[in-house]
């Protein structure tokens, strides 16, 4: 997941995980990080 995940940081333009301003759920991912990340990584795999 980390060469999925890269240049989609907390930091980045194009963030894929959650950043401080969602202490509830920091550094975990975003919606971008589940379905542009986590499900083209799973359907990739699958396909």
């Amino acid at each position: 997941m980390r060469a999925t995940f890269k240049g989609h940081g907390a930091c980045g333009s194009d963030s894929w995980v959650n950043d401080l301003t969602n202490a509830s759920a920091v550094f975990h991912p975003n919606a971008a990080g589940y379905t542009k990340g986590y499900a083209a990584k799973l359907k990739a795999t699958w396909s």
